[in-house]
C-alpha cells in the first residue's frame, strides 16, 4: 500500500519478491525506488489517472518490471486499486512475479519462428495436405510448380498430379491413412500451374496430426533434370557426357559386379582424383570409401542388390580430399537391356549435409516446444477460430479436471463460467478483428466436477504465413488461492 507514492504497508510476499529482509525495509520508501526506469512514466500516468477521480477506482491489469534490492529486474503483473485510509487516499498494489511465464512465451515464440525459418528456407518443397486440400506449402514447393504459396493453398492436390500418375498417388495416400504399409518415398510426375508442364519429383510423405485431424506432410524434390539425364544416357554417348559432367550431383557408372567404368567431374574433384585413377577398379576401393570397413561392406551389399535389379538408396558418408567428409543421399539404379538383364549400374550421391543439420535443428526446436507446452507450469491450449480446443497440455487438464481427450471435444465456452462468457466472446472477436493485440483477464472456470475456480487468462493470436489469425494460444494460471486470500 502507498500514499502519494510512499510505501505504508508491505506483506511478506512483497518483501520476498523485492529481495528485502523484512517489510520494514520497504515502508517509507518511494514506490519509484522499485519501478524499473522503462516503466516509471506509465506508472505515473496510472497514478495521475487514479488521483483525478473523486472516488476510489481500480486500473486494469498491467505488466511491468520491478527492480529488486540486488539490482536485478523481474517481470511482474500489477493490479492497483484505490481506497480511503483514515480519510486519506491510498492505493493497494497487488503484484506477482511472471518472469517464468514471460520466458516460456518467448521460448515458444522463438521455437515457432525457428521452425518457420527452417521450412521456408528449405530447398525441398514442403507441403501439408488434409483430405485432398492443400493446407500449407513453402516457397520451394511453389517455385517447383511455378507459382507462389497462395496459388496452391486450399486447392485440391489431385489437380497438380499428372493424369498418368494421379490414381497411383491418390491410392497410396488413401492406403497410408488406413494404416496400410506403402512406400514413404517414390517418384511421380506433377503438373505446373499451367496444367500441362510436367515436373518429375521425388516425393517423401508421412502422416501427422494437424489442427486436430490427420494429415499428410512431406516434401518434393525436383528430379526432372535427373530423369532427362537418364534418358540422355540411353540415347547418346555424347549427350551422356555433357549431362554427366555438368551435374552438381556425384554420378558414376559401373558394371553389375561393381567395376567402375566412369565417374563425373563433380565426384572426381571432390576426391581430388583423376578418372584414369579409378577406371576398371572395384568401386569399394575408390578413395570416397576409404578408411571405413563397415561403409565398404554396406556398399558391396548395395551393389549386389542393385545387380539383381533393385533400386537401392540410403545415406552414406563420403571421404573427400584431405579430411573433408560429406553426407550424401546415395543411390544405385540398375539400367536394363532389351533382354531385361542388368547392363550397368548408375551411382548417384546428392549432398544432404546442410539438410541434415537443418532437420536436426528442426527436431530440437520442435522438442523444445513440446516440452514447454506439455510440461510448463501454466495451463496451455491452442484454440481454433470456432473456439474449440485443438491442443491442450497436462496442466490445463489438472486445472479443469478433464482429460485431454475430453477437452478436445469441447470449446472454451464449455468450461467458462456463464457470467464471463459474453465478455470472453467479445474480447476474442476483437482479437481476431485485429482491434487488440492480446487479451488478458481474470475469470471463473467450471471444472468437470462442477466446482468453480479462478484463473488468470492470457490469449495471444497465432498467425499463418500470410499474417492471418488462424487460432489462439491461451495461457491459464490457477489463482483461486490468491482470490480466496484477498476476500
Amino acid at each position: 500500500v502507498h500514499k502519494n507514492g510512499i510505501v505504508t504497508l508491505a506483506n511478506r510476499a512483497a518483501t520476498g519478491l523485492i529481495g528485502a529482509s523484512s517489510p520494514a525495509e520497504l515502508i517509507g520508501r518511494n514506490l519509484f525506488d522499485f519501478v524499473h526506469p522503462d516503466y516509471q512514466d506509465m506508472v505515473r500516468e496510472r497514478m495521475t489517472l487514479m488521483a483525478s477521480r473523486n472516488e476510489p477506482m481500480a486500473v486494469e491489469v498491467a505488466e511491468e518490471k520491478f527492480v529488486r534490492f540486488d539490482g536485478t529486474a523481474i517481470n511482474v503483473e500489477v493490479v492497483a486499486t484505490g481506497f480511503s485510509d483514515n480519510g486519506e487516499p491510498a492505493v493497494q498494489v497487488v503484484f506477482r512475479d511472471i518472469t517464468r511465464r514471460r520466458e516460456l512465451m518467448e521460448a515458444l515464440r522463438l521455437s515457432e519462428e525457428k521452425y518457420r525459418i527452417l521450412v521456408e528456407h528449405s530447398q525441398s518443397g514442403v507441403f501439408i495436405i488434409q483430405g485432398r486440400l492443400i493446407r500449407y506449402v513453402n516457397s520451394a514447393f511453389a517455385r517447383i510448380l511455378g507459382g507462389v504459396p497462395a496459388d496452391f493453398i486450399m486447392h485440391d492436390f489431385a489437380a497438380f498430379i499428372a493424369p498418368e500418375d494421379r490414381d497411383m498417388v491418390l491410392e497410396r495416400g488413401n492406403r497410408r491413412h488406413r494404416g496400410e504399409a506403402v512406400p514413404e518415398n517414390y517418384e511421380c510426375r506433377l503438373l505446373k500451374r499451367d496444367g500441362t508442364t510436367r515436373v518429375f519429383v521425388s516425393l517423401d510423405v508421412g502422416l501427422i496430426q494437424y489442427q486436430g485431424g490427420p494429415a499428410s506432410m512431406g516434401s518434393i524434390r525436383d528430379i526432372t533434370d535427373q530423369k532427362r539425364a537418364e534418358e540422355a544416357l540411353r540415347e547418346s554417348g555424347e549427350k551422356l557426357r555433357a549431362v554427366f559432367d555438368s551435374t552438381f550431383q556425384f554420378t558414376g557408372m559401373m558394371t553389375p559386379d561393381g567395376t567402375i567404368i566412369d565417374a563425373n567431374r563433380t565426384a572426381l574433384e571432390f576426391a581430388g582424383i583423376k578418372r584414369e585413377d579409378i577406371l576398371n577398379r572395384p568401386f569399394g576401393e575408390a578413395s570416397w570409401w576409404r578408411g571405413d570397413i563397415a561403409r565398404v561392406r554396406k556398399l558391396r551389399e548395395a551393389i549386389a542388390e542393385a545387380a539383381s535389379g533393385a533400386f537401392v538408396r540410403y545415406e552414406a558418408e563420403l571421404q573427400g580430399a584431405g579430411n573433408i567428409t560429406m553426407l550424401v543421399d546415395f543411390s544405385i539404379k540398375p539400367v536394363f537391356g532389351a533382354d531385361g538383364k542388368v547392363l550397368l549400374l548408375i551411382a548417384e550421391g546428392r549432398d544432404i549435409t546442410a539438410r541434415k543439420h537443418a532437420e536436426e535443428a528442426l527436431r530440437e526446436s520442435e522438442e523444445r516446444f513440446r516440452r514447454i507446452f506439455e510440461d510448463g507450469p501454466l495451463g496451455m491450449a491452442i484454440v481454433g477460430s470456432d473456439f474449440r480446443f485443438i491442443s491442450v497440455n497436462r496442466m490445463l487438464c489438472e486445472i479443469t479436471g478433464y482429460t485431454d481427450q475430453e477437452l478436445l471435444t469441447r470449446s472454451f465456452a464449455d468450461i467458462t463460467h456463464p457470467e464471463h462468457l459474453d465478455h470472453d466472446m467479445t474480447e476474442v472477436r476483437k482479437l481476431y478483428a485485429g482491434e487488440i493485440p492480446r487479451y488478458r483477464t481474470e475469470k471463473r472456470y467450471v471444472r468437470k466436477d462442477g466446482s468453480v475456480i479462478w484463473g488468470a487468462l492470457t490469449v495471444s493470436p497465432l498467425r499463418d504465413r500470410q499474417g492471418r489469425i488462424v487460432s489462439t494460444l491461451a495461457l491459464i494460471e490457477d489463482i483461486t488461492k490468491l482470490k480466496e486470500a484477498g476476500k
